[in-house]
């Protein structure tokens, strides 16, 4: 029984010593994939540009006064945020 756990022991040292080393390299995305994260990535930034600078607007005092200008820019606001949403959405799915 001693001699049959000491064969055991042996081959599990030598199983260890001899087993290739598992290599784990980060996923690479295909080319297609690659491309439409960068586009994505490429749209959110300029939306959050876009929406930065309607807030700039928003906070001129000229144009708090006028109501159908504040409309339009409120609107285009909510616009560029729905679409920084949609991008977030779809590059967490990928």
């Amino acid at each position: 029984m001693a001699r049959a756990k000491d064969e055991q022991a042996e081959r599990e040292d030598y199983e260890k010593k001899t087993a290739k080393p598992v290599k784990t390299r980060p996923r690479r995305l295909p080319y297609k994939e690659q491309t439409e994260l960068n586009r994505m990535e490429t749209s959110i930034e300029k939306a959050k540009e876009a929406a930065a600078d309607i807030r700039l607007q928003l906070e001129d005092p000229k144009i708090a006064t006028d109501s159908a200008r504040l409309g339009e820019l409120y609107a285009q606001l909510e616009e560029i945020q729905a679409k920084k949403r949609r991008g977030f959405t779809s590059a967490g799915r990928s």
